[in-house]
């Protein structure tokens, strides 16, 4: 096994410190990330429901379009 002279061994517990400091980085950053997913999901979850609130209402309209029509049709009809 080799010795390592003190400047070496300072070189390497700074290349350690430096690991050290981009895991924690990385980690950070990955937290970040998964937080940020959550709000991304929950918002996508938000305008879901919102869409098929408008499709409802939508159909609602349709269905009360469709039987504004019939019952002009049935006014039209009584009258002639």
């Amino acid at each position: 096994m080799q010795k390592i002279s003190g400047k070496q061994h300072a070189h390497v517990i700074d290349i350690l410190f430096f690991a050290n400091a981009i895991t924690g980085k990385l980690q950070s950053l990955a937290h970040a990330q998964r937080e940020q997913r959550r709000e991304y999901r929950a918002r996508l979850v938000d305008v879901d429901v919102e869409l098929q609130r408008g499709r409802d209402r939508m159909e609602h309209l349709s269905m009360a379009l469709d039987d504004l029509h019939v019952r002009k049709r049935e006014n039209v009809t009584y009258f002639l």
